[in-house]
């Protein structure tokens, strides 16, 4: 096979190895920050005269395409397509722009001989990325399939709340964005209207217990409910207006070396809604034998409601974890403290669960918000972080799509040759995290490189 470069906007094709073009000239460039890469490439226009000059028009109006594209945003997208005859299929690089230069000798031998070579410069990413490939997952009821993955709005011995990624199925050598598609598969449910995606990539994510249950602190009192993950939560009670301890999680030393230094949203889970709407919440890291200080988290006023929302899904606050020497694995044992402050000397609060929400680096995070109702059941949401402008939107029975979802954090990037891990959360348009949530999920990606 020979090599195959083109520039092209999915309907005009301007190929430079075919026809009456050949490449004289080509070295794909590289990026080693980041910017955007200039390139040239030495192309010959056969046919004579009148065919070259028609060739040079339609590309330069495809650069001048790409140009207001990189300015505006709007009409279509010009790629630069390259296949160097190793990877079997052409790798695409979103063009910002370009010209065609002439030659010194352009009026002289070339012009009489009717054969040009002309220099073609462009501006692209610095990067390429391959076609669209869809990932394997493995969750709780499922294993290495591209069928969809079955996820639950819970992490106990009925579900998970996560989709395993391996290591093998994500090529390339570049961080990469994803397509997601999640079917609310749950025919009694409300409409989700609130999503969150964590990524984890760096902290043993095949292994690290990502969740806290409230029932299993020392200080809280079980109650059960089958409403619950695990089928219980914790209840915890003060009698006092100051700040005061409410509860205490153990994170032994294995935990810790998992977690290897990442950064972590905990996101509360209340069994209902919050009861309170003057109740400050406070974390913090300390010693196991002294309960000496080693982090110390906002106090922060937990609001309950959003609009006519009652949420039971909370952002507590962002830590890391271990606080120290991250990376190292002959770490003491460290405890998450709750404590809770209330202009009351009769509180009590139910806490369903604590979950520790990747938040480190590329591995990244994204939350999402429907302006409108949300996702019905048999409905789709989807996020297409694969092109530009990212977009998120809701894909009806119909498979109409409907722009009603902000989305915030982020991006996430899939990490090449390495084991990784998507965690979920979701809520109704009526704030409830219920465990009966159920979603239908499939992933894609396009690979990314440096170079081909």
């Amino acid at each position: 096979m020979a090599h195959v470069l083109r520039i092209t906007d999915g309907t005009i094709t301007v190929t430079f190895t075919s026809g009456n073009m050949f490449l004289s000239s080509y070295i794909p460039q590289i990026s080693r920050d980041g910017s955007p890469v200039e390139e040239f490439a030495v192309v010959g226009f056969t046919g004579g005269l009148t065919t070259a000059r028609a060739n040079v028009q339609i590309i330069n109006r495809l650069f001048v395409e790409a140009a207001n594209w990189q300015r505006n945003k709007s009409g279509k997208k010009v790629y630069v397509e390259f296949d160097p005859d190793t990877s079997g299929a052409a790798y695409r690089s979103l063009l910002y722009g370009g010209a065609v230069e002439m030659t010194d000798d352009l009026l002289g031998n070339q012009w009489g001989s009717g054969t040009l070579e002309l220099n073609v410069g462009w501006l692209r990413q610095p990067f390429w990325e391959g076609a669209l490939m869809q990932i394997p997952l493995t969750s709780f009821s499922s294993t290495s399939t591209t069928d969809f993955a079955a996820i639950n709005n819970r992490n106990d011995a009925s579900g998970g709340n996560w989709a395993n990624i391996s290591s093998s199925d994500v090529i390339g050598d570049l961080p990469a964005p994803l397509k997601i598609q999640m079917v609310n598969s749950t025919t009694d449910s409300n409409q989700a209207d609130e999503i969150y995606i964590w990524h984890n990539v760096y902290s043993n994510p095949f292994s690290f217990a990502h969740f806290l249950e409230g029932e299993s602190s020392s200080d809280a009192a079980s109650s059960t409910s089958a409403t619950a993950n695990a089928g219980a939560y914790g209840t915890f009670s003060w009698a006092t207006t100051d700040e005061t301890r409410l509860g205490r999680w153990t994170f032994p030393s294995s935990d810790l070396a998992d977690a290897a230094g990442g950064r972590f949203g905990v996101l509360a889970r209340w069994p209902a809604a919050f009861p309170y709407t003057d109740c400050w919440l406070r974390l913090t890291l300390k010693t196991i034998a002294t309960e000496s200080n080693l982090w110390e988290g906002n106090l922060s006023l937990i609001a309950p409601t959003t609009d006519i929302q009652q949420k039971e899904l909370t952002l507590l606050d962002t830590l890391r974890l271990p606080p120290y020497l991250e990376g190292q694995t002959a770490l003491r044992s460290v405890a998450l403290i709750l404590y809770g402050s209330r202009s009351s000397t009769n509180n009590d609060i139910d806490l369903d669960y604590l979950q520790l929400s990747p938040i480190s680096g590329d591995s990244g995070w994204k939350h999402f918000v429907s302006v409108g109702r949300g996702v019905a059941a048999g409905e789709s949401f989807v996020h297409d972080g694969t092109e530009q402008p990212n977009q998120n939107y809701r894909q009806d029975t119909n498979s109409k799509w409907i722009a009603e979802f902000t989305g915030s954090g982020g991006p996430i990037l899939l990490i090449p040759n390495t084991n990784q891990r998507l965690i979920f959360n979701t809520a109704d348009y009526l704030g409830a995290a219920k465990i009966t949530q159920n979603w239908s999920v499939k992933l894609w990606y396009r690979p990314r490189r440096s170079s081909l």
